[in-house]
C-alpha cells in the first residue's frame, strides 16, 4: 500500500468518525433539549396546579378538594395539549375520563367526609 493510498484512507476514517461522533451529539442534544422541556412544562403545571388548589382553597374558606385531584387534572391537560396526534375526538374523551375519575373520587372523598362527622 502506497503512503498516499494510507493517508487517504486514514483522512476518509477520521472524517467519518468525526461526522458519526457529530450526528450523535446532535441526537443526544436534541433529546436533552426536548427533556429539559417536558420538565420546565410538568414544574409549571405543577405549579399552576397547586396556585389553583391554594386559590380555591382560600376563597372558598372550605376544603374543596384534595390537592391531587388538581395535580391529576393538570398532569392530564398537559398530556392531551403535547401529544403529536391530539385532535378534539381524542381531547374530549380524555377530558370526559378525567371527569369521571374527578367525579367519582370527590363522591368516595364526601361519602368518607360524612361517616367521620359525629351524629346530631
Amino acid at each position: 500500500m502506497s503512503p498516499q493510498t494510507a493517508f487517504v484512507i486514514g483522512a476518509a476514517l477520521g472524517l467519518s468518525g468525526t461526522i458519526v461522533n457529530t450526528i450523535v451529539q446532535l441526537v443526544n442534544s436534541k433529546r436533552a433539549k426536548e427533556a429539559e422541556e417536558r420538565k420546565h412544562y410538568r414544574e409549571l403545571l405543577f405549579k399552576v396546579g397547586f396556585d389553583w388548589w391554594k386559590y380555591e382553597q382560600e376563597s372558598s374558606g372550605v376544603p374543596r378538594f384534595p390537592l391531587e385531584e388538581y395535580l391529576v387534572r393538570m398532569d392530564t391537560f398537559y398530556a392531551m395539549f403535547v401529544e403529536d396526534d391530539a385532535d378534539e375526538q381524542k381531547t374530549k374523551k380524555k377530558y370526559a375520563t378525567l371527569k369521571l375519575f374527578l367525579e367519582e373520587r370527590s363522591k368516595r372523598l364526601a361519602r368518607s367526609h360524612d361517616s367521620n362527622l359525629p351524629p346530631t
